[in-house]
């Protein structure tokens, strides 16, 4: 009887260790900040069994979404398409395989402090990751969450809404820009880390310019003589921002606008402006895993401040796969 226990003793600790080793993994993760100006935006994914880094991903997302050829996809698998060609020369490695240097290296020292020398055959900057890295470890370990993980990206391209941009003036050549027809949608990418969603970032395409501002943020308009007819009024258009080179630039989502959308006050009713009200949900969504209630007008009651229509964020958010 003794020995049978002990055999069933023995069994219990193998089954019961095995269960802690399938369970030792630790997952963490990392993102740059965001801006008007972000156009690739870089985060890290770090794996850990026991105190041993096993796994780790750089990768990135671009802000403007499926309005580039990368069609929404993250900069690894862009690069991995040929949709993102770093550069010209073919006897260069391409982003995704150099960034595959570099995690390697990562995993092989086991220490974000080794940064030089770079992997052979490696010529991207490294400082963004490896200060990525170091950020993820601090954050801490990611929560076990309800949805799959992976990098998505959810556009609402085939369904959107035929718009005509603003006309503007360009007061470096003199002359009022026409505006032209767009498709206005909204997109969101997402990633998941164990099952929980560590990034959303939300964004709606508009073609327009930065704008010229006065010093109470207003944005400064020009009396357009838009038919040569003393007797019409002129009509108002936004004045586009002092600008280097032949060309202004011309950009195709709220979120790079900026200020420049006019939908805060003192340009517009709004509280906040556009991308504000972006990021709010998105944060909202990473904190709760979860977003709040639509009221009849497709509007959330219950999160401060977000006073536009959201419908459309939730149903991106919906396309995210439960485990």
């Amino acid at each position: 009887m003794k020995k049978l226990l002990l055999i069933l003793l023995t069994i219990i600790s193998v089954i019961t260790l095995a269960g802690c080793s399938q369970n030792n993994y630790t997952y963490y993760f990392a993102t740059a900040e965001t801006n008007q100006d972000s156009a690739w935006v870089y985060y890290v994914v770090v794996t850990k069994k026991g105190n041993k880094i096993v796994d780790a991903e750089w990768n990135g997302y671009h802000i403007a979404g499926d309005t580039l050829a990368t069609k929404g996809l993250s900069k690894y698998d862009a690069s991995k398409a040929g949709l993102y060609n770093m550069s010209s020369d073919p006897t260069k490695l391409k982003w995704h395989e150099q960034a595959d240097l570099i995690t390697a290296k990562l995993i092989e020292t086991q220490n974000y402090n080794d940064r030089i020398p770079v992997p052979a055959g490696a010529t991207i900057g490294t400082g963004d990751f490896y200060a990525l890295v170091e950020k993820a470890l601090a954050n801490g370990p990611i929560a076990k969450g309800k949805y799959q993980d992976g990098y998505y990206f959810f556009s609402n391209k085939e369904n959107g809404t035929e718009k005509t941009s603003n006309n503007f003036y360009d007061p470096v050549k003199d002359v009022v820009i026409m505006g032209e027809a767009f498709n206005q949608y909204t997109f969101g990418t997402f990633i998941v880390v164990n099952g929980s969603i560590v990034l959303a970032n939300y964004n709606t395409t508009q073609v327009g310019y930065r704008l010229k501002m006065n010093e109470l943020n207003k944005i400064e308009k020009y009396a357009w003589d838009h038919d040569g007819n003393p007797e019409t009024a002129p009509k108002s258009v936004s004045i586009i921002a002092p600008y280097n080179g032949q060309n202004p630039t011309k950009y195709l989502t709220k979120n790079q606008l900026g200020y420049s959308y006019g939908l805060k006050t003192p340009n517009g009713s709004s509280g906040l402006e556009y991308f504000e009200h972006a990021a709010r949900i998105g944060e909202y969504l990473v904190e709760n895993q979860t977003l709040p209630t639509l009221n009849n007008d497709g509007k959330f009651d219950d999160l401060a401040g977000v006073t536009i229509t959201v419908s459309e964020y939730v149903q991106l958010l919906n396309q995210i796969p439960l485990k």
